[in-house]
Order: structure tokens, then sequence, then C-alpha cells
């Protein structure tokens, strides 16, 4: 509820809901609740990324750690719909991620993309197909960007 308040301070509000989301995840353990647990994480990942209060790459950067624990229970096998949105979910989070190799990001990124994409097929799933593809290319196009500037950055 905290997440979705339109009233009051947002920061406050998304903070709120974070605090509640770890407090959850004392009791929804990964080993005693594998799916409770893992939609707790995904919830987490999703306001800790959006949270407009802290270091913005910390809190990306835990988002993508939420995300990636996830697919510990969402598998491809067993949830492809859950672990297609996860996989989706994570390449925003590395896309966004602004510190480190931004190479290296948009390359994860697009791999993340490209998974989700097995299971968001355009016949199945047209709107998440969508969506996805136009975040991976994107993410290509990011990609090549970065490239051209390494190379031009190396030339001077």
């Amino acid at each position: 509820i905290w997440s979705d308040l339109p009233t009051e301070d947002r920061g406050e509000n998304l903070a709120k809901a974070v605090a509640c989301y770890e407090a959850s995840l004392r009791i929804f353990t990964e080993r005693e609740f594998p799916k409770v647990w893992a939609a707790i994480q995904t919830n987490l990942g999703a306001v800790v990324h959006i949270l407009p209060t802290g270091d913005p790459a910390s809190n990306i950067a835990k988002a993508t750690a939420c995300y990636e624990a996830v697919l510990g229970v969402y598998t491809e096998q067993e949830f492809p719909q859950d672990w297609a949105r996860t996989q989706s979910n994570l390449g925003i989070a590395w896309y966004n991620l602004p510190t480190d190799d931004r190479t290296a990001n948009l390359q994860k990124a697009i791999a993340c993309y490209e998974a989700a994409l097995r299971v968001y097929t355009d016949q199945e799933f047209p709107e998440q197909y969508k969506g996805t593809s136009e975040n991976l290319s994107s993410a290509r196009a990011a990609l090549a960007e970065t490239k051209i500037r390494t190379d031009i950055d190396s030339a001077d």
C-alpha cells in the first residue's frame, strides 16, 4: 500500500514500503516460503529501483540483487512467466545502472531481454513482447553509442 499511496511525500512512502518488505522477508524466508519470498523480493526490487532518496546507483544495484536472487526460485522451466518478468525487470535495472562498466551493464541488460523473449513471444504475450523488444532495441542502440564513444575517446 505504501508504494502505491499517491498522497504525502512519495519518497517517504516508498521508504516505508521498503521497510515493510524487508521486515516481511524476516518471516517469509526463501527456504520456507519460496514463492512468497520471491514475490516480496520482486516488489522490493521494483520499489528500491525507483526510490528517489539515497544514492541512485546503490538503489539500482540493490534492485539487481533482488531480481537476481528471485531467479533462484522463478526458473524458466517451473515459472516461465514469472521468470521472464524478472528477466525483463533485471534488464531494466542493468540498463539504468549508472556505475561500473557501462558496456558490461548494457550487455547484461541485452542478455536479460533476450532471455525474457524466449517466453514473451509475439503470439502468446504480445504486450510483454512489444515492451521487452523495445527495451532490447534501446539497449542495443545505447551499447552501439557507448562503443562509438569509447572508440572516439581511444583515438584521442
